[in-house]
Parts: C-alpha cells; structure tokens; sequence
C-alpha cells in the first residue's frame, strides 16, 4: 500500500472494508449517549487502510506510555454536518490504535487525529492527551493538506513521530481554518509569542506550498530531487516553528 494519501486514493472502494457499527456499540465503555449519536449523525464506517511496519516500513513504537503500531485510516461518511467533533472523541476513545478520521459530508470532507496514551489504571486502553480536527472543507483545500502531510521524511521516521507529525499539522491547520487564537494564548506576553510562531508558520507554508507547485510542474528529475531536498529543509524549519508554538501555548 502506498504511504501518499491523496483523495484519489481515498476514492478507491473496492478496497474499502465496511464496518458494522455494532462493532462499537460492543465495547465496554461505549453507552447508551454515545450509541444514539452514531445511529443519528453516521451513515456508514469503513477501514480504507492500516499503515503498519509490514505495509509501510516504518517501524513500530512500544513503549510503558505509548504504542504506536497500525494506524488506523477510516472514513465516517455523515447523515449531519456539525457532528465531527462530537464524533471524533468518542471514536478516539473507543479505538486503542492511532486513527485518522475521515469525515465526508456530500462533497466536503475533514479530518482528524488524536495524541494518545496507555492509561495508567487499565494498560489495555488509551487516554487521548490531545485530539486536532480538520473542518469540513472542499475537496480542492484538503488535497493542499493532504501534500503537506505526505511530505514527511520517512527514512528517519518510526510510526510514532510519523503519526504524530499528522496530530501537529493538524492542529495548525484547524487554527488556520478558524482563526481562534486566543483559545490557545490568552496572556499577552504569551499570546505575543505564539502568533509570532503562528505567522511563521503561516509563511513558510506558503513557501512549502510555491516548491511543491514548482515540484510538479519539473521534468527534469535532477531538478524534482533538488526542490524535494528544498522541500525538506522547509518542512524541518517549519517543525521548529510547531515545536515553539506549541510550547508557547
């Protein structure tokens, strides 16, 4: 399976694996609430892939905190707009694995991811430390976040910082889409330095966004490898920026 997610990949059915939403209900900590929200806001769940060591090459994380092995990418198809961010916390909780959520609603489409952990009282399930969420959004926008993600170095990556480059481009993206700063940076000192790092960002996405453009349209090789490496650098540059703005807030 290729590691490049792309909405034309996404669009690939035949490989879909539908999921019976019965599935959830079973689980122990699945209640009534959360069940009456699956049968209102979903239509459909399907399993699209599972990026493992064996399917990617990326190696697995197994630590006392964390476990990172077989992400999970699924698409929750909508029956209402509005519901994913209800949604996403109760299938983050409920699935151990990493996830990447896919929400469809008609043409619009979102995203989202969780950082979790093993909880400390029961080992066999996970906490989510902290959940980021694309809004729905056309298919012309999420393909410009679907690059920005797919380009990430692989050869130093293991499933865990992989999975977590997703969570903090996420999280960017959701502010970019919102624009509610001052939800993450309220004292003013504070506030100062995160959109300091917030318009950073900002910026050297913008670059990003002109070398990938420029990656497309080279014929030379030579030249595609010489602006991929262009590509890196920034993307590395940019991970600084994420670090702090985190950090900041």
């Amino acid at each position: 399976m290729s590691n490049t997610l792309s909405l034309l990949w996404l669009e690939q059915y035949e490989n879909w694996k539908k999921l019976d939403k019965k599935m959830f209900y079973a689980q122990d900590d699945f209640n009534k609430s959360a069940e009456k929200k699956f049968v209102k806001y979903i239509e459909s769940i399907h399993l699209l892939a599972v990026i493992s060591e064996k399917t990617s090459n990326i190696p697995k994380v197994i630590e006392e905190d964390y476990r990172y092995e077989d992400i999970y990418v699924i698409q929750v198809a909508l029956k209402l707009d509005g519901t994913e961010q209800e949604l996403s916390k109760i299938i983050h909780s409920i699935i151990p694995n990493p996830v990447l959520i896919i929400y469809r609603y008609g043409t619009k489409v979102g995203f989202s991811v969780a950082k979790k952990r093993r909880s400390k009282a029961d080992a066999s399930k996970q906490v989510v430390e902290r959940d980021a969420y694309v809004p729905l959004s056309s298919q012309d926008e999420i393909e410009k976040y679907l690059d920005d993600m797919n380009y990430q170095d692989q050869s130093v990556m293991d499933q865990m910082r992989y999975y977590l480059g997703w969570c903090d481009k996420t999280a960017v993206q959701s502010l970019v889409s919102s624009k509610l700063l001052e939800e993450y940076a309220s004292p003013p000192r504070q506030r100062e330095m995160f959109e300091k790092n917030y318009l950073l960002i900002l910026e050297s996405q913008s670059q990003i966004s002109l070398k990938q453009q420029e990656y497309k349209q080279q014929l030379s090789e030579w030249d595609k490898a010489d602006i991929h490496m262009q590509i890196v650098d920034l993307k590395t540059q940019q991970q600084q920026y994420i670090d702090h703005l985190f950090i900041s807030s």
